[in-house]
């Protein structure tokens, strides 16, 4: 929508306050949270959520960056993208958020996956609950797997 530059994000932010006040300036999609210009926005308020890709960082990273900024004075909540890992991700983001003070919302691609089965998640009210199961509560269809998927697998010895 813009560059990423600070002026840019200041003169968007005037347009968001003067037309539509409620509506969130979010941007991070697809990066790992770590590049100076988001710590820029950040600083100056002019992100209202950071939106860095769990699953392409790693959990273990992703939660270092979510308590980077949950350690800053910052205000910006944490909105995970979420798009090519979909099910799984999904699922991963419900997790994180639950664990999450920051956490805004979990991105739904709302693409669905016959192999994957992760029946305690229900989504309800405009809410998804978090199930009591051990991880993600997930469990892949064996049979289907072998019969359909299988056969595009690489296996490196």
């Amino acid at each position: 929508m813009v560059t990423e530059n600070v002026s840019d994000y200041r003169k968007l932010n005037e347009w968001r306050d003067k037309y539509t006040p409620s509506t969130m300036i979010v941007d991070g999609e697809s990066h790992k949270g770590r590049q100076t210009i988001y710590w820029q926005l950040m600083e100056e308020g002019l992100i209202d959520a950071i939106q860095p890709d769990m699953l392409h960082m790693g959990f273990w990273q992703f939660h270092v960056l979510v308590r980077d900024i949950e350690d800053s004075d910052y205000s910006t909540l944490i909105a995970p993208h979420n798009y090519n890992a979909a099910y799984l991700g999904l699922r991963a983001d419900i997790q994180f958020g639950a664990a999450t003070e920051r956490f805004v919302i979990a991105e739904d691609s709302t693409l669905d996956f016959d192999l994957y089965d992760g029946p305690e998640y229900v989504f309800e009210n405009g809410k998804y609950n978090v199930p009591d199961s051990p991880g993600l509560a997930v469990s892949v269809d064996s049979e289907l797997y072998d019969r359909v998927y299988k056969q595009h697998e690489t296996v490196i010895s």
